[in-house]
């Protein structure tokens, strides 16, 4: 931690759950409080992680990842942010029931600001919802590529390009901050001007 920014890591003590297809091919949207209804077989990971790496159900396209957080009073006073460093193909991103940021094929790092649902010192949940290539295909493209491939040939890929989240680490900045810097020099005229974009 330091006073210019406070940083969080949250890899460790995640669940997660993978979902049937029956559940998740026939909606455009992934839904948490549909598809994830009547589920309790979460199951205990840290980040980064694929669920096609330890389910068993190779013909589940969707899969839900959780963590139940705190962040302490010490962080108040700033603008707050999430950085992601990889999640792949599709994902919904819900913090205490309200829906973030909606990604598809975000497979780079990225950040997303939480400021305005993050809770201090009381528990905070994260609900990752990530839908793989095939769930993420509409579904008259779905049926021209893959109606007669088996799921298992479908999702096997190099594990960079698998579905799933990579680390995750949350922080803080001041409210006022600088988000771009452009310099110009003039050596005739002996001069540095910057152009700062707050």
């Amino acid at each position: 931690l330091n006073s210019v920014r406070k940083k969080i890591w949250l890899n460790r003590d995640w669940e997660w759950v993978s979902i049937p297809d029956d559940r998740t091919l026939k909606t455009r949207t992934i839904q948490p409080q549909k598809s994830i209804k009547g589920i309790k077989n979460w199951q205990k990971t840290d980040l980064p992680a694929s669920w096609q790496d330890k389910s068993r159900n190779k013909n589940h396209h969707l899969a839900w990842y959780r963590k139940t957080f705190t962040v302490p009073g010490s962080f108040i006073n700033g603008r707050y942010f999430i950085h992601i460093s990889r999640v792949a193909h599709e994902a919904e991103i819900y913090l205490n029931g309200k829906l973030v940021v909606r990604r598809r094929n975000p497979n780079g790092p990225f950040d997303v600001e939480i400021t305005n649902h993050l809770k201090f010192d009381s528990p905070n949940q994260f609900l990752i919802g990530i839908r793989d290539r095939v769930a993420s295909l509409e579904p008259t493209e779905l049926k021209k590529k893959y109606l007669d491939v088996s799921p298992a040939a479908i999702i096997r890929s190099p594990i960079g390009f698998r579905p799933g989240l990579g680390e995750i680490s949350l922080y803080s900045t001041p409210v006022t901050r600088i988000n771009d810097v452009f310099v110009k020099t003039s050596f005739r005229k002996k001069s540095i001007d910057l152009e700062i974009t707050l």
